[in-house]
């Protein structure tokens, strides 16, 4: 989130000051930074484990969230990071049943992480309101399904740029522009509402992240 000239420091929501950029001759922009340590090398996780042979099996699921089940994913594979900076805790799914498929498996992987990004924009609304469409980019944000359960668990639409390294494309302008050659963003946005709003499952999510941390807790060597 950028912020501005104005430096928020917000440790007790788990967020993390940074410079956004600075021009020659400028004062610095700042921003607010929310980390996942586990998204898209979730992903490439599930599919080593055979949940999945392609990515594109991933982009159309037919019916509710799986979340709608009582299946569900909390991607702290390498611990939690904003809100909650927690090392130890550790991945689980919960609600398996003998019906449960690896598509389905794979499927809560995604929503988990759009559940992650969740928490994160939570904790910015805490420090300074976010209003209007979200914007996304990398890897994950090519995915159909990711975009539009993540529109509709948030409640608010999903701008994908053309590119999706915007933070390199960023560089790239800024550096363009420094030796007087600007370079523009190519091609157009698009953009996703949402279409069954669902940010009720975010409570059940924060039950399993609980017993996420409480599982690292209890089973960490003295």
């Amino acid at each position: 989130m950028v912020t501005g000239t104005e430096l928020f420091r917000a440790p007790e929501e788990g967020l993390l000051p940074t410079v956004a950029w600075q021009k020659a001759g400028e004062a610095p922009v700042y921003a607010l930074d929310g980390g996942i340590y586990s998204a898209s090398a979730a992903v490439n996780w599930a599919r080593g484990l055979g949940l999945f042979d392609e990515l594109e099996q991933l982009n159309d699921f037919r019916g509710p969230p799986v979340m709608e089940s009582g299946l569900v994913f909390v991607p702290a594979l390498a611990g939690l990071a904003c809100p909650h900076w927690d090392r130890g805790a550790r991945g689980l799914w919960a609600g398996l049943s003998l019906e449960t498929t690896g598509l389905d498996m794979a499927r809560a992987v995604l929503e988990g992480v759009a559940c992650r990004a969740a928490e994160v924009l939570e904790a910015m609304q805490l420090r300074r309101p976010v209003s209007g469409a979200l914007s996304i980019d990398g890897g994950m944000a090519k995915n159909p399904y990711f975009r539009q359960f993540l529109a509709d668990l948030l409640e608010r639409d999903i701008v994908q740029a053309a590119s999706t390294e915007l933070t390199a494309l960023g560089t790239l302008q800024l550096a363009a522009e420094a030796i007087g050659h600007p370079v523009h963003e190519q091609g157009g946005k698009t953009t996703i509402p949402p279409r069954a709003p669902c940010s009720y499952l975010l409570e059940g999510f924060r039950k399993t992240v609980t017993f996420s941390r409480e599982w690292g807790e209890r089973n960490s060597r003295p």
